[in-house]
């Protein structure tokens, strides 16, 4: 009878334990946010297309792979913006890259490390995230667009010149 009454008096101490602990809840997807900036004076109509893919890398998995992974376009206007993606646990490195640039005069990626959560690296062609948590991280696509130089000035007419002959013969 002692030994169920401890029993009971375990399971109750440790049922109110997990009732005052807070919920938690983990999410097992990280977001991967891209933004869009835009500089310069950008032609009316412009957008912009970025891709992103989040392929499943861990193959020892006993699913097929294919068709696991995350892959999406984004099309932003010429105001730029930002958008969301969902990355699913088991893509954990997510590769964000321009295709449409709309003419800009240079692109460049950025991005910051979230200490623990996920490391980005950036170049000049693109940026991979490397997802070590579900947590969101953020990869931002600028473009710049330089302003087109002004006409050249109108040459003035030549002044006229006006000889006479030297010699008579």
């Amino acid at each position: 009878m002692r030994k169920l009454l401890i029993v009971i008096g375990v399971a109750g101490l440790f049922m109110v334990g997990l009732a005052a602990a807070p919920a938690q809840s983990q999410s097992l997807e990280g977001t991967l946010v891209v933004t869009k900036v835009v500089e310069g004076p950008v032609p009316e109509g412009t957008e912009f297309v970025i891709t992103v893919d989040c392929p499943v890398t861990d193959r020892s998995a006993e699913v097929d792979p294919e068709g696991l992974g995350v892959s999406e376009e984004l099309t932003f206007g010429e105001e730029g913006g930002s958008e969301e993606v969902s990355v699913p646990f088991f893509a954990d490195e997510c590769t964000v890259t321009e295709t449409e640039d709309g003419g800009a005069a240079s692109t460049t990626y950025a991005g910051e490390d979230v200490p623990g959560g996920c490391d980005v690296t950036a170049n000049e062609d693109n940026a991979v995230v490397d997802f070590i948590e579900p947590v969101e991280c953020e990869v931002t696509v600028t473009n710049t667009f330089e302003e087109e130089p002004p006409p050249p000035p109108e040459p003035e007419p030549a002044a006229q010149v006006v000889t006479a002959p030297t010699f008579t013969g």
